[in-house]
């Protein structure tokens, strides 16, 4: 008889008793699994955006950066964000930043807004670069070992849903996809990359000639500078701007623009860990409550036990099944929740947060998910503590006389 009791007592009952205690059950359960999916959610977007940012820096390769000064927040919105836009700036300009002591190298690209495409729902950021001097673009294609492409070829970004060898059609133009893109996390994700003979050509295309502010082949968008190693980018960066700014241009060093980002994602893990510690200390505290009374309430329950010959520490091993019952399912089901809700709005979060934005990699997101579970126990044993507590401080003998009572 004994044997079955505790048998049942060692996983049954723990069952049973999750089952049955329905209100508990479900406030613990949500407790674990908002604070699961909390802490993943957090984490989660501090990484993704810590990442977009540093392959931010990476790609976009250049020390510094001249745009038209009318059209900065034009070039920043496509850079970083995909936004479409089309810029005119002219392309002298890339034999006059080239002159300026210190620059080592220069390339330029274009950006045209698209006007709709087969592939796509929205408009798409067309760019036009030259392959063999474009330092964003490039290097890549270099390990990709690709050396050129046609002009009725293209290279896309991770965002737009086509396979090499697939067609597009931009401006009446059929072009091939050469290749897709590494995820960048900025806008070159939602941007398509042509050749600047393919761009020129759509340009001089009469049908489009009241739909984009130029025609022929003296157009790009912006120049990208690399320095010789002379200068520091800052100090390229206040000779260019010396000697060129009254001109119409804007200069940035690559790093400033991406500086922004920086000080957002700083504010947002501050502000985060402030938040998530408050919630910590509400569930924790709700927890131990929770626990307490619970343990009280089932006085009766336990003194039965009791009675049966069962021992405290057999008690407090179906506690302690019961809690890591609903701890696992609670924070599983606050991990898949979130994980679902990343996946479907994806693409509205990188949106809404406005910064460069990447998916972590397989060892982030292990970190991020041993993270959570580390918090979840925590929670888990200041849940047990409370629960071990109120066990050992029970008399058996006034168990008994209330159940007999």
């Amino acid at each position: 008889m004994n044997g079955q009791i505790k048998k049942i007592t060692a996983g049954r009952a723990a069952v049973k008793n999750v089952i049955h205690q329905r209100f508990r059950s479900v406030v613990l359960l949500i407790l674990f699994a908002v604070t699961a999916a909390l802490l993943f959610l957090s984490s989660f977007l501090s990484e993704s955006m810590g990442e977009g940012i540093e392959r931010a820096r990476q790609r976009l390769g250049a020390d510094v950066i001249v745009v038209p000064a009318a059209y900065v927040t034009n070039v920043d919105n496509a850079l970083f964000l995909g936004k479409p836009c089309t810029v005119n700036f002219e392309r002298n300009w890339i034999d006059r930043i080239a002159a300026v002591k210190g620059v080592s190298k220069v390339s330029s690209q274009l950006f045209l807004a698209s006007l709709g495409a087969s592939c796509c729902d929205n408009l798409i950021q067309l760019i036009a670069f030259d392959p063999e001097t474009d330092f964003s673009v490039g290097p890549w294609l270099s390990e990709k070992g690709i050396g050129s492409i046609s002009d009725d070829e293209i290279i896309v970004g991770r965002n737009i849903r086509k396979k090499p060898g697939e067609s597009v059609q931009f401006f009446g133009r059929h072009f091939t996809v050469k290749a897709v893109l590494d995820e960048t996390g900025i806008g070159y994700d939602s941007s398509a990359f042509i050749t600047y003979g393919a761009a020129y050509a759509i340009a001089g295309d009469p049908r489009y000639k009241n739909q984009l502010p130029f025609s022929g082949n003296r157009s790009i968008s912006a120049v990208f500078v690399k320095t010789d190693g002379s200068t520091a980018s800052e100090g390229l960066k206040t000779a260019v701007a010396e000697q060129y700014g009254a001109a119409g241009i804007r200069v940035f060093a690559g790093d400033e623009l991406v500086s922004r980002f920086a000080d957002t994602l700083r504010d947002f893990r501050i502000y985060g860990k402030m938040l998530m510690f408050l919630f910590f200390v509400f569930a924790g505290t709700a927890l131990f409550a929770l626990s307490a009374v619970t343990v009280q309430t089932r006085s009766r329950e336990f003194g039965n036990m009791l009675t049966a010959g069962i021992r405290k520490t057999q008690i407090f091993r179906m506690l302690f099944t019961e809690t890591a019952l609903l701890a696992g399912t609670g924070s599983t089901a606050g991990f898949v929740s979130i994980t679902i809700f990343l996946r479907l709005f994806d693409t509205h979060l990188k949106e809404l947060f406005a910064v460069p934005y990447v998916l972590p990699d397989v060892y982030s997101m292990t970190r991020i998910v041993l993270e959570m579970s580390a918090a979840v126990s925590v929670l888990y044993l200041i849940s047990l503590t409370a629960q071990f507590v109120r066990i050992n401080n029970m008399e058996p003998v006034s168990l008994v006389h209330e159940v007999n009572g």
